[in-house]
C-alpha cells in the first residue's frame, strides 16, 4: 500500500467541529498535566491507524486517567531515549567537533534521525505502552524491515515538517497563537507514521514479540 501524504495532511480537519477540537487540543498541549493527556490521545491514535481504523479516538476528554498515564509514560520513554542520544551526541562531539563543517553536515543529519528514530520508537511503544520500548531497538527494527515505504515515509515527513514550519512562521507574522497548530502537526505526523507501520511486511512479528 502506498503513502496518502494528502489524507495526513488532512487527518486534523476530518473530524465534524474540527476548528474547535484544535483549538481544545492546541489549549491541552502548553497546560501541564492536560498535555499528558494530548499525547496519550495521539498514541491511542497511532495505534487504531496501526490497527488500520479510521478516524480519531473520540475525544481526549474521555477515560482522561488511561491517557494521562500513558501520555506521562510516553514522555518518560522519550526521556529514556533523550539520555542515549545524549550519550551518543557527546562521544559525536569528541570524535568530530575539530573538523568545523564535517561536524556541521554530520550535526543536521543526526538531528533529523533522531527525528525519525523517535517516531519508530513511538509506534514501538503504541504496540505494548511500555516505557523500555523506547529502547526496543530490535523489535522497531521489525517495523522498518522490508518495508517499502520508508523513503517514501521520509520524504512524506520532511515535507510535511517544511509546510507547518511555513505555516507557523506565518501565524507568527500575524501575531497568531500557534498551540493548536503543534496539535495539528503532531496528528498529521502521526498519520503518517500510523499508514508507515499499518502494512509493515514484519507488523504482525513485532506484535508477538512483546
Amino acid at each position: 500500500m502506498s503513502m496518502d501524504f494528502v489524507k495526513a495532511l488532512k487527518a486534523p480537519l476530518s473530524v465534524d467541529g474540527w476548528f474547535v477540537k484544535l483549538l481544545i487540543g492546541g489549549v491541552f498541549l502548553i497546560i501541564p498535566i492536560l498535555n499528558f493527556v494530548i499525547m496519550g490521545y495521539v498514541v491511542k491514535y497511532l495505534e487504531k491507524l496501526m490497527n488500520k481504523e479510521e478516524g480519531l479516538p473520540g475525544s481526549p476528554a474521555s477515560d482522561f486517567g488511561d491517557k494521562f498515564v500513558l501520555g506521562f509514560k510516553y514522555l518518560i520513554g522519550c526521556i529514556v531515549l533523550g539520555v542515549i542520544y545524549v550519550i551518543g551526541l557527546t562521544i559525536f562531539a569528541l570524535l568530530f567537533s575539530k573538523l568545523k563543517l564535517v561536524y556541521a553536515v554530520l550535526m543536521v543529519l543526526l538531528q533529523i534521525t533522531l527525528g525519525l528514530l523517535t517516531l519508530l520508537m513511538a509506534a514501538n511503544f503504541a504496540i505494548d505502552k511500555k516505557i523500555l520500548s523506547f529502547i526496543g531497538f530490535p523489535r522497531a527494527f521489525m517495523l522498518v524491515k522490508d518495508n517499502p515505504n520508508t523513503l517514501n515515509f521520509i520524504l512524506q515527513v520532511v515535507g510535511l515538517s517544511v509546510i507547518y514550519v511555513l505555516l507557523m512562521a506565518l501565524l507568527a507574522v500575524l501575531v497568531i497563537p500557534l498551540p493548536f497548530l503543534a496539535y495539528a502537526f503532531t496528528l498529521s505526523l502521526y498519520n503518517l507514521l500510523g499508514q508507515y507501520v499499518q502494512d509493515a511486511p514484519h507488523l504482525a512479528e513485532a506484535r508477538a514479540n512483546i
